[in-house]
């Protein structure tokens, strides 16, 4: 095999797909960049269809409380990594990216305007970081709670989540990915039946009740989901009646899903937890989609920024426009220039070592 130590073309060959893979990436931040530079800033309250970029001061309705650090936030992004052993290449790898919140409204001088960021690029500061190895032995915040009542005292200060807290939700945020990649699948699918439809939609509403948004606990077991639903339909109440049909018709595929849930349990291993949070009263850079809001309950709410279906740019940061445009072209240069040289120069050193030079 060319994978031998004693013939490096097999990393050359690695390095050269690498080098490839990031020179054509680079082309994409590349048209990114150019199509955030030549989309002007405009006042909230003229946003028209279509792309946008606006900047405005974050203002939630209400806040959630971000996992790592329940910090009260608009929405927060949560990278986590898992430690892999491998020697002298031992390190904590990417094992995926939790993000999720509540719309919120930004706004200027001019007005204020709904933001969804689901599906959103995020540059923002760092709110917190874990290590979650098994030495932390910090109570849970629930029962330091629960343990001041039942002595007569009030509720102590900030008590940050415990270990075992944590990891309850690395595992749950696996859960999460995976019913909210389905739900996003489906999503952009309807369907011609009116029937089929009204099951999908239905089994939408089945995969947001098995994942709420605000939520950092493990999911409901498939058998407890549906004997309630079960129950709920013997009560009459139709919409359970469509989300069992749902359940029923798709039981197959939620039993796989759920096999592969269950091998998301991070009860021991070593993770890094690192936090970003979006904040309320704090100024944010903004480039999306503006279009109709489908759930307005408030005439001022008939529009909203969110991921486009047509035009996929969409990011959030708490730079400056000019910082967010430099960075955007270093970033392209780097991918392009340096994606190329890697591969030619594997190129070379594997065409060197077959002698075809």
């Amino acid at each position: 095999m060319i994978l031998f130590n004693s013939d490096p073309r097999g990393y050359l060959a690695l390095g050269f797909v690498f080098g490839a893979v990031s020179f054509f990436r680079g082309f994409r931040v590349y048209r990114e960049y150019k199509l955030i530079e030549d989309t002007p800033h405009i006042r909230i309250a003229g946003a028209p269809m279509g792309l946008v970029r606006v900047r405005g001061v974050a203002q939630p309705t209400d806040t959630i409380l971000s996992p790592v650090s329940r910090t009260p936030c608009c929405f927060y992004r949560v990278v986590i990594k898992q430690w892999r052993e491998g020697g002298k290449n031992a390190g904590f790898e990417q094992l995926r990216t939790d993000a999720d919140g509540r719309r919120f409204h930004v706004a200027d001088d001019s007005g204020k305007i709904l933001v969804d960021l689901h599906g959103a690029e995020f540059d923002l500061v760092q709110t917190a970081m874990r290590i979650l190895d098994g030495t932390s032995d910090s109570p849970s915040a629930t029962m330091a709670q629960l343990d001041a009542v039942i002595a007569g005292r009030l509720p102590g200060a900030y008590v940050p989540p415990s270990e075992h807290e944590l990891r309850d939700y690395v595992s749950y945020s696996g859960i999460k990915g995976v019913t909210r990649w389905i739900g996003d699948k489906l999503d952009t699918h309807s369907l011609d039946e009116p029937v089929k439809e009204q099951t999908r939609q239905a089994f939408l509403t089945l995969l947001r009740e098995m994942s709420p948004p605000d939520s950092n606990s493990p999911a409901i077991p498939l058998d407890t989901m549906r004997k309630m639903f079960q129950a709920r339909a013997a009560s009459g109440d139709p919409h359970a009646v469509q989300i069992l049909n749902a359940f029923e018709e798709y039981s197959a595929f939620l039993e796989a899903e759920a096999v592969h849930m269950r091998s998301m349990d991070a009860s021991d291993g070593k993770y890094k937890l690192i936090e970003y949070c979006v904040l309320p009263d704090v100024n944010y850079e903004i480039v999306g989609t503006c279009m109709d809001n489908p759930d307005a309950a408030d005439p001022s709410d008939h529009s909203m920024i969110a991921k486009g279906r047509e035009e996929s740019t969409f990011q959030i940061s708490w730079k400056s426009a000019g910082q967010v445009e430099i960075e955007l072209r270093n970033r392209a240069m780097l991918l392009i220039f340096g994606g190329a040289a890697a591969s030619i120069a594997c190129l070379y050193f594997i065409l060197s070592f077959s002698r075809l030079l």
